[in-house]
C-alpha cells in the first residue's frame, strides 16, 4: 500500500513531490540525485560554532529536499499531526508527532558531549532515528546531522593509508540499492527522558568500510583537520551519497 498521509497520490503524486512522480523506483532516484546535488551546502550550513538544536535539524531537511518536496522543512506536527509510523504492524516504535521535538532534542543534546559521542555514536544515531521527524528524507538529514556532531567531537574520517578502492569515487560508486533495514528501535519510550536505544544505527563515519578515528582525547578543537583536503571531501561526499541509500529509510 502506498503511503499517502495527503490523500492524493493520484492527483499529485507521492508525497506531493514537485514532479507528481509516482513510480517508487523514480522517487528513489530523484531522491538521490537531490539529495547529492545538495549535501554539500547542508554540512556546511552546519559547520558552525553555535550548539545544534531541532531547528538545524529541520533546516537540514529543507536544504537537502526543497527542490523535491515543497514541504521539505516541515516536521509531521505540522502535515500530518495525527499520523503515527507505522512499521511491521506497530506504532511504538517511532515517535508520536506531538514527542518529536523532546526525542530530537534528547539524541542532540546526548550528541554534542563529547565523551558520549566517541563512545557511543551509534546509540546518538539510534535516538536521532526514533525521533523520526519528517514524512520522508528522515534517514539523509540526520545522517548529515549526525556526521556534524561527529565532527564536532574529534571523530574524523582518515583517509591516509586507507585502500582507496575501498572509497566510493563519485556519489553512486559503491552505493547499493535502497532498503528497509530489518532492524527497529524495539521498546523506544514514548518520553525522551527514559530514552533508550535499541539496536545500533548506521554511524556515517565508518560508511563505506571507512575508518573512523577519535582525537585520542584531545578536545575537538585541537585535532588537526588540514589533511582533509579537497580530494578528500569530495571522497567524503561520495561516503555520504552512498550510504543514503542504505540507512534509515522513511
Amino acid at each position: 500500500m502506498t503511503f499517502d498521509p495527503f490523500g492524493d497520490f493520484e492527483s499529485r503524486g507521492y508525497l506531493r513531490n514537485n514532479e507528481g512522480v509516482k513510480d517508487p523506483a523514480e522517487v528513489k532516484r530523484l531522491e538521490h540525485e537531490i539529495f547529492r546535488d545538495h549535501v554539500g551546502g547542508a554540512v556546511a550550513a552546519l559547520r558552525t560554532d553555535k550548539a545544534l538544536g531541532y531547528e538545524d535539524v529541520v533546516d537540514t531537511h529543507r536544504r537537502l529536499f526543497q527542490t523535491m518536496y515543497p514541504w521539505a522543512g516541515q516536521d509531521r506536527t505540522e502535515n500530518a499531526p495525527d499520523i503515527a509510523i507505522v512499521k511491521g504492524g506497530r506504532s511504538d516504535l517511532f515517535a508520536y508527532p506531538d514527542e518529536i521535538r523532546r526525542a530530537a532534542a534528547h539524541a542532540l543534546t546526548r550528541g554534542q558531549k563529547v565523551e558520549i559521542m566517541r563512545e557511543r555514536p551509534g546509540e546518538v544515531m539510534g535516538l536521532l532515528a526514533y525521533a523520526h521527524p519528517f514524512l520522508e528524507g528522515n534517514g539523509r538529514t540526520i545522517m548529515v546531522v549526525h556526521g556534524e556532531m561527529c565532527r564536532r567531537a574529534g571523530l574524523h574520517i582518515k583517509l591516509a593509508g586507507h585502500p582507496q578502492e575501498e572509497l566510493p569515487r563519485g556519489p553512486h560508486e559503491g552505493a547499493g540499492p535502497a532498503r528497509t533495514p530489518s532492524r527497529s528501535l524495539p521498546g523506544a519510550p514514548r518520553s525522551p527522558g527514559g530514552a533508550r536505544p535499541g539496536a545500533r544505527g548506521h554511524d556515517p563515519a565508518f560508511a563505506a568500510g571507512v575508518r573512523a578515528r577519535a582525537g585520542n582525547g584531545s578536545p575537538a578543537a585541537r585535532v588537526d583537520r588540514r589533511s582533509i583536503d579537497s580530494q578528500g571531501r569530495n571522497l567524503l561526499l561520495g561516503a555520504l551519497c552512498a550510504a543514503a541509500s542504505s540507512i534509515i529509510q522513511s
